[in-house]
């Protein structure tokens, strides 16, 4: 059945992903931009190592199975779980917005894991156990976090009132790859960082500027009605 549920998303994802056009190239933000990850050999990295260890020996089920269900990242991951009424038929021109948005984010971050080139947790230390079907691609930064601080920043710039419910969504989505044995702290640290590098080349990118205020536009014309 989960794999099913996995197999879906997928599916919406790549089906989405194939639609929506980039905003910007990804080598247009270098990764020498954020901090470099830390040393294996610090006490820093030991601590996160604990930290993660910590986290799987006291699993809480519930965050567990939510983690799970976020394996492949979607728009509607932060859309739906805030505003629930914003469905992706009654609002296309804002999920077209946000679906490019996201696949730019994603090909940024993927751009720095190729340049970083550092193994995963459960990759680096057995004692970590992969708690999803495990990514073979790089760990620093994660992906997810960059996805869902960009998507988040960009909602809370159309809807205010939700912005904060935005950012406690995102941090949740992040967090939850710490558990997973995906990342370690630092690398959602630094994909923080490039979220805002992503969120301001967009606010610097007309086709985006466009397709923002033409999402404003629908937004206004139909919660009003």
């Amino acid at each position: 059945m989960r794999n099913l549920f996995l197999c879906c998303a997928f599916l919406i994802f790549f089906a989405n992903e194939v639609r929506a056009e980039i905003y910007f190239k990804p080598e247009s933000i270098s990764p020498l931009l954020t901090r470099q990850p830390i040393l294996r050999s610090s006490v820093e990295y030991k601590r996160e190592v604990s930290h993660i260890l910590q986290l799987q020996k006291n699993i809480d089920q519930v965050e567990l199975k939510k983690a799970i269900e976020e394996h492949v990242i979607t728009v509607e991951m932060l859309v739906q779980n805030v505003m629930p009424q914003l469905t992706r038929a009654d609002f296309p021109l804002l999920y077209k917005m946000l679906d490019s948005s996201n696949k730019t984010a994603l090909g940024v971050s993927e751009n720095a894991k190729i340049f970083w080139n550092t193994k995963r947790p459960y990759l680096e230390d057995k004692r970590i156990k992969a708690l999803v079907e495990p990514h073979l691609n790089g760990s620093y930064p994660s992906s997810h976090t960059v996805s869902a601080q960009v998507l988040a920043r960009i909602l809370g710039l159309l809807f205010v009132e939700k912005r904060e419910a935005f950012f406690v969504r995102a941090e949740e989505i992040a967090q939850h790859r710490v558990l997973l044995g995906m990342h370690y702290p630092h690398d959602l640290a630094a994909a923080k960082e490039v979220s805002l590098l992503v969120v301001g080349a967009l606010m610097q990118t007309p086709h985006f500027l466009k397709d923002l205020e033409r999402a404003k536009e629908e937004i206004a014309l139909k919660i009003q009605n």
